[in-house]
């Protein structure tokens, strides 16, 4: 629990120093959406607690496929699963 704990701060440290935001796209690279800030978990209970921590939107990327920006929210913390292992 430590090391999740120490991680979690690990995370949420990178998420303030990244003032900055970020551009992210769909795979057509047509709708470009300005993003807070990405990050990549590496399993389901790094999603729990950035959930638990973001007092924000959310958003979800998966495999990036979509057509038309659903996948991102203006503004909104930006989850990209594609490091994530159950």
């Amino acid at each position: 629990m430590k090391k999740i704990n120490l991680l979690f701060c690990c995370l949420c440290l990178l998420l303030s120093i990244e003032t900055h935001a970020v551009i992210v796209n769909d795979v057509t690279g047509m709708t470009p959406v300005q993003v807070a800030a990405v990050v990549q978990p590496e399993s389901t209970q790094q999603v729990a607690e950035l959930i638990k921590q973001t007092s924000g939107s959310i958003s979800i990327a998966g495999g990036k496929y979509s057509m038309g920006g659903q996948t991102a929210i203006q503004g909104a913390l930006q989850i990209d699963t594609q490091n994530l292992i159950m």
